[in-house]
């Protein structure tokens, strides 16, 4: 399939992420703080709620997760944290190649600092937003999805919240896709939709290996091919 190019892609945030085993102690993630401060000059420490429940009582607690860096302009977020890696681009995303690059430099800045032995899971991340003319009327006109109100109910809808899990057993990955048109106020005159692809896979490699990046690669073909075959002709060509 030939994939079309937006050069006004709907995309409010593209994420990458990678997941390591054994889990990274805190002065390694410590270390992180000083190489990457230049780069990612907004420093906060990211904490993790634990809650134990005993027999008679409630036990919570926080523990440190890591750190989140972000750019002074506020368009790159990075985390690392004991059990990987992700990096973001907030808005101004501009193409898969930045987004990887990005990614590749400062993965090898986790992996020297951290020396994870075994990647354990990949994703690539997508959040779309597309905004509709109000009254919308059937969504089926825009999007392959079928998302019908009953005959018998008022035909408008002021919110929607659709979410399916689709296995693509040939690359050996699934992809969470959710769906949410945004509430509406009586005096709005289109309605934001959200689509958020989420393509993963679970299972191991070496932290070292290439096949890391190969399989990255093959989340963004999959991604691609959701987008298109959800997103009607229509609706992605005021994108273009």
């Amino acid at each position: 399939m030939d994939i079309p190019h937006l050069s006004r892609a709907p995309i409010v945030e593209a994420l990458l992420d990678i997941r390591v085993e054994p889990t990274v102690d805190s002065t390694s993630l410590e270390a992180l703080k000083s190489q990457l401060g230049q780069t990612f000059p907004k420093v906060r420490p990211m904490q993790e709620l634990r809650v134990g429940l005993a027999s008679d009582e409630t036990n919570v607690g926080r523990r440190s997760n890591g750190f989140e860096f972000r750019d002074s302009a506020d368009h790159w977020a990075a985390q690392t944290r004991p059990n990987g890696f992700s990096i973001s681009r907030i808005n101004g995303y501009e193409s898969w190649q930045e987004l990887r690059d990005k990614a590749r430099g400062l993965w090898n800045v986790y992996r020297t600092a951290a020396s994870p032995k075994r990647v354990v899971r990949t994703a690539v991340r997508y959040v779309n937003r597309m905004d509709l003319e109000l009254p919308i009327g059937d969504l089926g006109h825009f999007f392959a999805l079928e998302v019908r109100t009953p005959a018998a109910l008022p035909a408008s809808m002021s919110e929607l919240l659709v979410r399916s899990v689709i296995p693509f057993e040939s690359e050996g990955s699934s992809c969470i896709v959710t769906m949410l048109v945004q509430p509406v106020k009586p005096e709005d005159t289109s309605a934001s939709v959200v689509l958020d692809i989420d393509v993963f896979i679970q299972n191991e490699l070496d932290a070292h290996s290439d096949e890391v990046w190969d399989r990255l690669e093959q989340h963004r073909s999959v991604k691609n091919k959701v987008f298109y075959a959800i997103v009607k002709e229509e609706l992605w060509r005021r994108y273009q």
